[in-house]
This record gives C-alpha cells, sequence and structure tokens, in this order.
C-alpha cells in the first residue's frame, strides 16, 4: 500500500490533538482516516479519498468507535453503502453504554 508520509499543511487544524506536522499518515491510516470522515471538509475528504484505498477506509470506518459525530458515520456509512451492523460505532450495547461520560 502506498500511502502518503504527510498531511497536507492546510488540514494540520483537523489535529489538533496532535503534532500534524509529524504525523505520518502511513504509520497512522486509521487515525488519520477517521479524524478526516469525523470532522474533515470537503477539500480534505477528496484528499483522503485519492489517497487512501476504499478498502482500508472501509475497515476503519468497520473497526472503530471514536467518531466524535454519529452524523458523519451515518454520512458515510451511506456513501459507502454499508450495513449498521458491520460498523463498530453502531453496536447496541456501545451506542447505550458506551458513549455515556464515566459518572466516577
Amino acid at each position: 500500500m502506498n500511502l502518503p508520509k504527510h498531511i497536507p499543511k492546510k488540514f494540520y487544524w483537523l489535529f489538533w490533538d496532535s503534532n500534524a506536522s509529524k504525523l505520518d499518515p502511513s504509520k497512522y491510516p486509521y487515525h488519520v482516516i477517521l479524524r478526516i470522515l469525523d470532522v474533515g471538509t470537503p477539500d480534505s475528504e477528496k484528499w483522503l479519498l485519492k489517497r487512501f484505498p476504499k478498502e482500508l477506509i472501509i475497515e476503519t470506518m468497520n473497526k472503530l468507535r471514536g467518531w466524535t459525530y454519529l452524523k458523519s458515520a451515518e454520512k458515510w456509512r451511506n456513501y459507502f453503502n454499508l450495513d449498521k451492523k458491520d460498523m463498530a460505532v453502531f453496536d447496541e450495547y456501545y451506542l447505550k453504554h458506551g458513549r455515556s461520560v464515566w459518572p466516577y
């Protein structure tokens, strides 16, 4: 897989919790993919779709629960025509318990 080695500077703001200038998408593809799908702009989404294989994007969507916005997960689920039951973020138990604030 020939993944990009750098995040374009214009997308650094999406990675506010990381040092985006040192973030290597080829080493951390799940992080980069999920962040852009979740909170990205149309421009960053185009960049992602051109540079990451569809299979890796779908694998990321199915495995990770770390979406901030379920509406974003739903948007991309529809885009790729995925079944909710295959996506970890839509797991019934997780939706009921996993997104709640820790009570202690």
